[in-house]
């Protein structure tokens, strides 16, 4: 199933998508499907979203590195089967 963010939470893929797994710290873990060209504020919101969370609330992180919204997948050289990290913001944090 498709939605109109262009993502797709089933197992299929064809050759400008890629799987990806995002992460919390508490465990929760969704998949995602991505297009390799879409800015990454699509699944940043299609995650917040899904989980009633704040934009501001969460960062998204890739082996270490927040990711910015107007990155994409091929910019940030993900690949099939990739996890990005969700970790919370809390208030006090002066990158907010």
């Amino acid at each position: 199933m498709t939605d109109q963010t262009g993502l797709a939470e089933d197992g299929t893929s064809d050759g400008g998508s890629i799987q990806v797994r995002v992460r919390s710290v508490e465990g929760n873990e969704l998949t995602f499907r991505i297009r390799r060209a879409s800015p990454m504020i699509k699944l940043m919101s299609a995650y917040c979203v899904r989980l009633g969370e704040a934009a501001h609330s969460v960062r998204f992180l890739y082996d270490g590195d927040r990711i910015k919204g107007e990155a994409t997948a091929e910019s940030l050289g993900l690949e099939n089967g990739d996890t990005i990290d969700v970790m919370r913001q809390h208030a006090e944090d002066p990158a907010a």
